[in-house]
């Protein structure tokens, strides 16, 4: 049974976020995540992401039916500094209350008790913390838990958080914060985080050979997409569609990557198919160039490329002998378009570049 808390995340509003929304750091929450979601990814358990609405990184322990939840703040600074809880329980002068980094990691904490795993804050800065045993952390302490952390440390904490969240509070802090450090650089990130991709596609999809960049563009694409959405959710499914990621989502996004050197390996095939029918030499190009750009749309998120390619699928599920007996790939385009009933802003071309690659899908699906 899903907690009550976690079944009504809709209507759990998240906190209010002050500051500069600058691209470098949406950058940096949206490399983190790819790091985090592969981690995931290769745990081989369920999980969601949600990404920029409680927190800068949401983590669910299931795609429909969570019962547990995680909350990452993530910030980017120079590797030379680092963090002190004297830092962390800094009150901002602006904004709404609470108005440390502190105070906002454990709202969410307080809101979600008991369902709250933890309430993280991620860097790939160190952190210069005074522990239980007397000794002060290096830049060898990749994960320090709130349970590590000196008396007088924990005191900073609990002074800052009394006058927003008074005493006694649940769940204590020593039991649910967590501080992570990732390797993760500022600069060239984007470097990083395929050769990342590389070390995951080479040893759990067992193809060297996908388009990595690919991968990571349209992984990067769709992060982006949802942080930057704003829409208010009105339903659960409203806020899974709009801010996140499932486990079988980013399963089909890697898919969906390899895709276009599929879609383009078999593109001798259609000019041939094309030529047949008189298709003039101009008009092929722009069918090709409108079948990539669907495939690039798609793989993006694109709202209305992924609705066509549902209305699309579901034809050709349909339609599935229909669609076997096609022997060229342009009567399988014939066939969709005359069953299509959604209206669509493509041209022509568009449109018969969108079927293209679906009908190509469809027989790579069944081979």
């Amino acid at each position: 049974m899903v907690p009550l808390a976690l079944e009504s995340l809709h209507t759990k509003k998240p906190r209010e976020k002050s500051g500069s929304r600058t691209s470098s750091r949406f950058e940096f929450q949206a490399n983190f995540s790819i790091l985090k979601i592969l981690d995931l990814h290769e745990s081989e358990n369920d999980y969601r992401v949600l990404f920029d609405h409680f927190d800068d990184l949401t983590i669910l322990n299931s795609s429909d039916a969570p019962t547990r939840i995680k909350f990452y703040q993530i910030k980017g600074r120079d590797s030379g500094k680092h963090w002190t809880i004297k830092q962390l329980v800094k009150e901002d002068k602006t904004g709404d209350s609470p108005k440390s980094i502190i105070g906002k990691m454990y709202k969410n904490a307080s809101s979600f008790s008991p369902e709250a795993e933890c309430a993280a804050f991620a860097s790939n800065a160190s952190y210069d913390f005074l522990l239980d045993d007397g000794t002060k952390t290096t830049p060898d302490n990749v994960t320090i838990t709130g349970s590590q952390l000196h008396a007088t440390e924990l005191q900073a904490i609990d002074a800052i958080l009394e006058p927003d969240f008074p005493s006694p509070r649940n769940p204590a802090c020593a039991g649910i914060l967590l501080f992570e450090r990732t390797n993760l650089p500022l600069q060239q990130q984007a470097i990083f985080v395929t050769g990342r991709l590389a070390e995951h596609l080479a040893t759990f999809a067992g193809d060297e050979h996908l388009p990595i960049k690919a991968l990571y563009d349209v992984l990067l694409q769709n992060v982006l997409a949802r942080a930057g959405n704003t829409d208010e959710p009105d339903s659960l499914e409203t806020l899974y569609k709009n801010k996140s990621l499932s486990r079988g989502e980013i399963a089909d996004l890697i898919q969906r990557a390899s895709r276009k050197r599929s879609f383009e390996t078999a593109w001798l095939i259609i000019v041939t198919e094309l030529q047949a029918v008189n298709h003039p030499s101009m008009q092929i190009i722009r069918i090709k160039n409108a079948s990539l750009r669907y495939l690039r749309e798609r793989a993006r998120g694109d709202k209305i490329s992924n609705r066509f390619s549902m209305e699309v699928r579901a034809i050709i599920q349909a339609e599935k002998s229909a669609m076997n007996s096609c022997n060229k790939l342009i009567d399988g385009v014939d066939l969709l378009r005359n069953k299509l009933k959604g209206a669509y802003p493509y041209s022509n071309e568009e449109l018969f570049g969108a079927l293209l690659v679906e009908t190509y899908e469809a027989l790579d699906d069944d081979a």
